[in-house]
């Protein structure tokens, strides 16, 4: 994740997209509140379309779709928290993101994360968290997979 000025145009597009895929569909619309999960270097806050809109458009403003996001800095969020979550995917991937701006902890809490995986199911969900991991700590492919080979719970797990 990085800081991104734009994001304000993507989540309005994920919005709109939902809204419209439940009215092809014939469904009632649903209430989408819009979530951010920021994990990237430094502080960053969100702006909102019509602040992305040149001076000259100001007084036209009320014409700009506008909302409010809902957002958790990655790195704020309490240990005992995510290790309290039910769910081993979803723990995983948030303790990856919260140490993502610290590589030397997170190589430090990879059999933390890794091994409280399932050794079946979720495959590409598994090789999405692997690129992440080695895109953030330096190691090379080979010593994470004799890492991964090492965890009690990698006797089915490829990469």
């Amino acid at each position: 994740s990085y800081a991104d000025r734009w994001v304000s145009l993507q989540l309005l597009y994920y919005i709109a997209t939902a809204y419209y895929s439940r009215h092809n569909a014939h469904q009632p619309l649903q209430l989408v509140i819009p979530y951010l999960f920021y994990h990237g270097a430094g502080n960053w806050s969100f702006q909102p379309p019509r602040e992305l809109f040149e001076e000259k458009f100001r007084d036209h403003l009320d014409y700009v779709p506008n909302f409010k996001i809902l957002s958790t800095d990655m790195s704020s969020i309490p240990e005992d928290f995510i290790e309290s979550l039910p769910e081993p995917w979803l723990r995983s991937a948030l303790q990856v993101q919260k140490y993502s701006r610290r590589p030397s902890e997170l190589l430090r809490r990879f059999e933390q994360i890794f091994s409280s995986l399932p050794d079946t199911g979720e495959g590409n969900f598994f090789e999405a968290l692997v690129v992440y991991f080695l895109r953030i700590v330096p190691i090379g492919r080979e010593q994470f997979q004799t890492m991964i080979a090492a965890l009690p719970s990698a006797k089915n797990r490829k990469l």
